[in-house]
């Protein structure tokens, strides 16, 4: 997977294929698994619900983990539904009883539709009658986008919507650049430093300020304007 995250950084991919979700998907889940202490369980931890809360915190930090790629799930009377990413994540030790299991929807563009996001929470409230589960919304966002939200709840009665807001979780594409830094200064990677060259690629970072330029015309478009008045 490190030649196609190449051919992107070396701009051997069309601007068409770069913006294509399931490569991006591929190109960092197929990475992160790889990592899942320094890379992928950081990463999932970070993903809140919208009542503002971080249940994948409780993850514990040397746990087993799966990774499968757009599996087929028919679990409920429901249509099916194919998530990008199946994470099963496996109790710590043989004493602890508390497995995991996350389903990821990775966006890049809008948001998927209500009823995509009904059907994948629905079968996945079947698929595992034991345990944690919970579905990710991961978009490129800077912040959740709640609308998201507001319009599954017209679809639901008022329980339904409950369980939704606290099982639905959203993560930013962006949060993965902070979760890489602060891993590379202590445990150099070449993985690693490689997915983050992806993500300054493809402008999937966080918000840095503005440069000095940009911050002085601000400052002078701001006074021509208020001179004006």
């Amino acid at each position: 997977m490190s030649g196609l995250i190449s051919a992107i950084l070396k701009g051997k991919l069309s601007r068409r294929h770069e913006s294509m979700e399931d490569i991006l998907t591929s190109c960092v889940f197929d990475v992160l698994q790889n990592h899942p202490e320094s890379g992928l369980l950081p990463f999932v931890r970070h993903a809140r619900s919208l009542e503002g809360k971080y249940p994948l915190e409780a993850i514990p930090e040397r746990s087993p983990t799966i990774c499968e790629f757009w599996p087929w799930i028919n679990s409920c009377e429901e249509k099916g539904c194919q998530p990008d990413i199946l994470l099963s994540v496996a109790p710590e030790s043989e004493h602890s009883k508390v497995a995991w299991s996350i389903m990821i929807e990775a966006k890049l563009g809008s948001p998927p539709e209500s009823e995509q996001l009904i059907r994948e929470w629905r079968n996945h409230v079947h698929y595992l009658v034991s345990g944690e589960r919970y579905l990710i919304l991961l978009t490129a966002d800077f912040v959740m986008p709640k609308k998201a939200y507001m319009r599954v709840k017209d679809s639901l009665d008022q329980h339904e919507y409950e369980k939704f807001i606290s099982d639905v979780l959203w993560l930013s594409w962006r949060h993965l650049e902070l979760i890489l830094n602060e891993t590379l200064k202590s445990n150099p990677c070449k993985d690693l430093e490689l997915l983050l060259k992806l993500l300054v690629r493809l402008h999937l970072t966080g918000f840095h300020g503005f440069s000095t330029p940009a911050f002085h015309r601000i400052l002078w478009m701001w006074h021509r304007s208020s001179r004006k008045e």
